[in-house]
């Protein structure tokens, strides 16, 4: 009875103590063929349902299910006398946003697509845009997907395009999984679209930008840097920054959240739409309430 007890920390047994002498059982939903996992396997398979859970298949969670129920009773059964059980209450991810709440994906969508990619076959789907009321019919070739943030995004060619697209999973209304081939673009890598700057939206084309920052900002700024050429230089009471940046929504989103912290000098386009956008929102704040409603809107327009 001692031996089956230290098992059920390498084990998915249970015990029946309703009567003696206790019955003994796998439990429910186990696999009978996984080995036991030690304190490392452990901690890493807790790690991956807390934090790449959302990026794997689902068809991978339901054969992983009993193994992370493994690693959480290991991981209870011996942090009294392990200390390293410990480490996953020591170790947080946060973002650096806005902590948002996840948006609502429909039952089965992301399940159908994952298992589209996995098969490499095209998908006919019922896409709805953010600015639309009615969703319209895709024929998608799915070519990755990609987490960012709290949403879920598919990257993938329409009917025959062979230029890549971002749809965001939790707008796709239903799957129909065709069975028939998807058509790949030729020298397609997932990475060198990511690191095109596609996710932080926009056409990534590299621009110089030159601007006045404040010390505090500068000082943020040399810790984490906008790029590896980015050089400062001190004039007055703030910090000249040059630096060679994609320009994207993400870039745009960036400099409206440093306020006045930060001056755009570099390029003029880039320093007129975000002087544009300032007065809009000050005047959101200042303007009667009529006023508000009309630039509101037209602020909702530019961003759809």
């Amino acid at each position: 009875e001692r031996d089956l007890r230290k098992l059920t920390t390498l084990f998915p047994i249970v015990v029946d103590e309703r009567a003696k002498p206790y019955g003994w059982r796998w439990s429910d939903h186990a696999r009978v063929d996984l080995p036991g996992v030690d304190v490392g396997e452990a901690l890493s398979l807790a790690l991956i349902e807390q934090y790449l859970k959302p990026a794997l298949p689902a068809t991978m969670i339901e054969v992983l299910a009993s193994r992370f129920r493994m690693a959480a009773d290991k991981l209870s059964a011996l942090s009294g006398s392990n200390r390293s059980t410990r480490w996953i209450q020591k170790v947080k991810v946060v973002a650096p946003a806005l902590n948002l709440l996840p948006p609502v994906i429909p039952d089965g969508v992301l399940a159908s697509v994952q298992e589209a990619l996995l098969g490499d076959e095209q998908i006919d789907v019922s896409y709805r845009n953010a600015d639309e009321q009615q969703p319209k019919q895709l024929r998608l070739h799915p070519l990755g997907l990609v987490l960012r943030g709290q949403s879920t995004y598919l990257v993938a060619t329409a009917f025959d395009y062979t230029d890549p697209r971002l749809l965001a999973v939790h707008r796709i209304r239903s799957v129909e999984r065709l069975g028939v081939p998807a058509k790949r673009p030729r020298g397609f890598s997932l990475d060198e679209y990511v690191q095109s700057g596609a996710l932080e939206f926009g056409d990534g084309s590299p621009i110089a930008l030159v601007a006045m920052v404040a010390p505090t900002l500068a000082r943020h700024l040399a810790e984490t840097p906008l790029a590896s050429d980015m050089t400062t230089q001190i004039v007055g009471e703030r910090v000249r920054v040059s630096a060679t940046v994609k320009h994207t929504w993400q870039l745009h989103w960036w400099i409206l959240s440093q306020a006045d912290d930060i001056e755009i000098l570099q390029p003029t386009a880039l320093r007129k739409e975000i002087g544009a956008r300032l007065a809009a929102a000050a005047s959101t704040y200042t303007a009667p309430k009529s006023s508000r409603r009309s630039t509101k809107s037209a602020s909702n327009r530019r961003i759809q």
